[in-house]
């Protein structure tokens, strides 16, 4: 069942071809920083394993988080299909909607809190399950975050490209998670 359909968190995984308006909400960080997820059980630790896997793959403190963020609000749950991103209240739910979308021929999905591309990553999975799992999910994109700084020997492109690889898509989601990370981490305006 889906639970809600919030068109602002439409932020696919990088490579993933998609791209996503974004509307007032996004550029408000204040909305961004009332954290959607919320109200999940869940939230508190999602922010302990992202801050794990930020210490063990050597991110800077805060980066994964603010990513986190902008991708689902954190929301292990979250599903992007078609440009839509659906927050489910349980992994079966969102496990359910992952395989009629790919019983539909869509596995252009991108799936949990730091919303991982289905199609291009599934193999590196042992199932939905597994994906949806907010310490594999995290720590996969952790070590994706990683190697691409180690690729490009900058934190920035590596934000970029954990995106998308055109800068017409990147720009904007680098400007987006920068913004956050600023107002949590430098208190600076971002």
């Amino acid at each position: 069942m889906r639970i809600k359909f919030i068109a602002f968190l439409a932020v696919p995984f990088f490579l993933s071809g998609c791209s996503t308006t974004i509307t007032e909400n996004v550029r408000n960080a204040s909305v961004e920083l009332n954290n959607i997820a919320a109200g999940s059980s869940d939230n508190l630790d999602i922010q302990s394993i992202i801050e794990k896997n930020e210490k063990e793959h050597g991110i800077p403190k805060g980066i994964l988080r603010s990513i986190a963020t902008v991708e689902s609000g954190s929301n292990p749950y979250a599903v992007n299909a078609k440009r839509k991103t659906y927050l489910f209240k349980s992994k079966n739910e969102a496990i359910k909607f992952i395989n009629s979308c790919v019983k539909k021929k869509n596995q252009n999905l991108s799936v949990g809190c730091m919303q991982i591309h289905y199609k291009s990553h599934k193999g590196k999975f042992n199932s939905i399950d597994d994906m949806l799992s907010p310490e594999k999910n995290t720590a996969f994109a952790a070590f994706t975050l990683k190697k691409l700084y180690e690729k490009y020997g900058d934190w920035k492109t590596a934000i970029k490209r954990y995106h998308a690889n055109k800068s017409k898509y990147s720009n904007a989601y680098y400007k987006r998670v920068m913004k956050i990370y600023n107002l949590r981490y430098n208190k600076k305006k971002a």
